[in-house]
């Protein structure tokens, strides 16, 4: 058997346009007394993505760029990639493998800030929202 206020939220829900429910959501927040909380883990979840895309574009530029310029040198002159530098190995493997090292110290360098800057304050950030939503049952 459905308690009263089970049913009435049901019957808002049937009666709801999909993009409404994060609405639903926010009563369920308020009446549990959990909106100024909410609203601060959002504050600091958004801060958090912005930090993060701060560096992250940056880099992600960085490395297209380093990958398109070193294709179109490829591509726009075989023959200087040709060239010999020491035995069998030539200008053009010379490149792939800078190529592989950026790509390597890209990931290296995410994964050093990652762990530095923002692991910790991810983890931070998902400990307050359970202890937030800790007895608030969703419907």
């Amino acid at each position: 058997m459905k308690s009263a206020r089970h049913e009435n939220i049901e019957a808002k829900e049937a009666e709801m346009h999909p993009t409404e429910f994060g609405n639903l959501e926010f009563d369920r927040l308020e009446s549990a007394g959990g909106v100024e909380e909410s609203t601060e883990l959002v504050a600091k979840t958004w801060e958090l993505a912005k930090t993060r895309n701060r560096f992250v574009w940056p880099l992600l530029v960085g490395a297209l760029a380093i990958y398109f310029g070193l294709l179109i040198l490829v591509l726009s002159s075989p023959a200087a990639m040709s060239q010999s530098l020491y035995g069998e190995i030539n200008i053009g493997l010379a490149a792939v493998a800078a190529q592989l090292l950026v790509t390597v110290a890209a990931f290296w360098a995410y994964c050093t800030c990652a762990a530095a800057k923002f692991d910790a304050r991810a983890a931070s950030l998902r400990l307050h929202a359970q202890q937030a939503t800790r007895g608030v049952q969703h419907v």
